[in-house]
C-alpha cells in the first residue's frame, strides 16, 4: 500500500498533463479498425497522420492504429522504444510518448534524478512532445520502500509524486 506524502503544486496543470498523457498511452491494449467512434475521420486525415507519424519516428514496426471520439492514437516500436502519438479528426499531430526501456534510460536524465547507490533506480523514463513544445521527460523511481516520479522540463527537475510503500 502507497501512502501520498507530497505533491508539488507549483507547475500542477503541467504535471498533470504529461502524466495523464502517459498514463492514458498504457491504457490502450489492444488494435482495432472497428472499436471506439471513427468521429467522421477521413482516408486523408489517416493518410495525413500517417505521415506524421513517420517523419517523427522513421522506420516502425507493428503500427497499430486506435479511433478514438477525437482521431486517432498510433502506437509501434521505433529504434527498440515504445512510441505512440494521438492526431485529431483532421489528422493533425496533438502529442507523443516515447517509452525508454531499460537498456535505453538515457543517462544524463538518470543522473539528474540523482540516486544514491543502493537506494533505488530509474524504472521508466517517458518523453512527452507536444507541437511548439520542449518536450518534457517523465522519470519513475523506486526503491525499498519509496515510488517516485519527477517531471524534466527546461532542464529543471521537479518532484510531481512521492509514495511511501508500507
Amino acid at each position: 500500500m502507497y501512502h501520498f506524502l507530497t505533491f508539488n503544486i507549483e507547475n500542477m496543470k503541467k504535471s498533470i498533463l504529461a502524466i495523464a498523457i502517459v498514463l492514458a498511452s498504457f491504457s490502450i491494449s489492444a488494435p482495432t479498425q472497428a472499436s471506439g467512434s471513427k468521429a467522421s475521420t477521413t482516408p486523408e486525415a489517416k493518410e495525413k497522420a500517417i505521415k506524421s507519424f513517420h517523419s517523427q519516428f522513421g522506420k516502425v514496426s507493428d503500427l497499430a492504429i486506435f479511433h478514438s471520439k477525437s482521431g486517432f492514437i498510433f502506437k509501434s516500436y521505433a529504434g527498440g522504444k515504445s512510441v505512440s502519438s494521438s492526431f485529431d479528426k483532421k489528422g493533425n499531430w496533438i502529442y507523443s510518448v516515447e517509452r525508454f526501456p531499460s537498456n535505453q534510460l538515457l543517462k544524463n536524465i538518470i543522473d539528474r534524478v540523482g540516486m544514491e547507490p543502493g537506494n533505488g533506480f530509474v524504472t521508466g523514463i517517458q518523453k512527452v512532445t507536444q507541437p511548439d513544445s520542449e518536450p518534457v521527460f517523465v522519470i519513475q523511481t523506486q526503491g525499498k520502500d519509496f515510488i517516485k516520479t519527477f517531471r524534466l522540463l527546461n532542464n529543471e527537475l521537479e518532484s510531481v509524486a512521492d509514495y511511501k510503500k508500507e
